[in-house]
């Protein structure tokens, strides 16, 4: 039997049609029996009286339907095997979807579109044709419903809500990350690829550049901690005139961020208020360096001179030639 629906033609195996003799109503392979009673009649008596009440393919298919004897069980697995054999019939011409082309499933063969997504799509698409677009206040209903339905802290849940250290604003996260920081403020993180910009060299190697007796009459910053050691809250450490959050965030050569040049001895308590501010841009830097490393390649230092600058041990220099090149 051909049925047409959304303009495919489905072909629906059915069995033989069966006529009732009393009131001719069709019937698909057999008259039930709560049928025959509206009639006063039971099967037995119909059949001795007007004949077989089935199709005899459906008795077929009963008895063969894999259980000893047929019954109930045997005409079930035996409508089983006609379900996938309309299943497979479906497939040989299915169904498309209206927005991707894509085949429409068997159960879903009913429906015009493969998905939600798809029939969103579609919608959406008229919509803009037609000049409608979702005011911002909806859109900001929309992101706070959704951003709630998000925010799960349960003992069991797989994302949890956590404030950012810097920032500090919320922001959601897998709760197996135990890290508290947003993914705008990785760059503030100290330990987030710090090594390439940290400094590898002794001041004492350079007395051109610091003040080695400023540094030996205050000396270095000093917290005690657990091993009893002496503090120094009010000594000396080093900086970064172009900052290492400013390097991470814009992507700076690390060589000149660990050059001699961009470090400057400053009371830790200055130090620490000055938090992650660049006291120098990055060009001013650039052309520091380099003019730094020029002049000591010309005074006979050489090549390999000017590689140790970045960590290698070096021998002091003449300690005024950079007066006119330092800010």
């Amino acid at each position: 039997m051909l049925i047409e629906h959304q303009g495919y033609l489905i072909n629906i195996l059915m069995y033989k049609i069966i006529i009732c003799a009393i009131c001719h109503k069709d019937f698909n392979g057999q008259i039930s029996g709560i049928h025959l009673k509206t009639h006063g009649i039971s099967v037995r008596d119909y059949e001795r009286i007007y004949g077989s009440s089935r199709d005899p393919q459906l008795v077929l298919d009963a008895k063969s339907g894999g259980k000893k004897g047929g019954g109930s069980q045997a005409a079930i697995d035996a409508l089983k095997i006609k379900h996938q054999q309309i299943k497979n019939t479906y497939y040989e011409n299915p169904i498309l979807c209206t927005e991707c082309s894509s085949t429409i499933s068997f159960e879903n063969r009913r429906n015009s579109f493969c998905s939600h997504r798809c029939s969103a799509k579609n919608t959406n698409r008229k919509r803009a044709a037609n000049g409608w677009t979702m005011p911002i206040d909806s859109r900001e209903k929309i992101r706070k419903k959704l951003s709630k339905k998000l925010i799960c802290d349960g003992p069991f849940s797989k994302i949890s809500t956590k404030t950012c250290k810097f920032c500090k604003q919320q922001f959601i996260t897998p709760a197996s990350n135990k890290k508290r920081v947003c993914k705008n403020c990785l760059h503030l993180k100290w330990n987030n690829g710090k090594d390439a910009y940290s400094f590898r060299f002794n001041v004492f190697d350079y007395p051109d550049l610091f003040d080695i007796t400023e540094l030996q009459k205050i000396g270095w910053v000093a917290f005690g901690g657990k091993r009893g050691g002496d503090k120094n809250l009010d000594g000396l450490s080093r900086d970064h005139r172009v900052s290492v959050s400013d390097s991470k965030r814009y992507g700076y050569d690390p060589y000149y961020i660990s050059h001699p040049c961009n470090c400057e001895l400053m009371p830790h308590i200055r130090n620490n208020k000055k938090k992650t501010r660049s006291s120098l841009s990055y060009n001013e830097l650039v052309k520091i360096v380099d003019e730094y490393d020029r002049m000591k390649h010309n005074q006979g230092i050489g090549e390999s001179r000017i590689t140790s600058i970045c960590g290698i041990e070096v021998q002091g220099a003449s300690p005024d030639h950079l007066t006119n090149i330092l800010p």
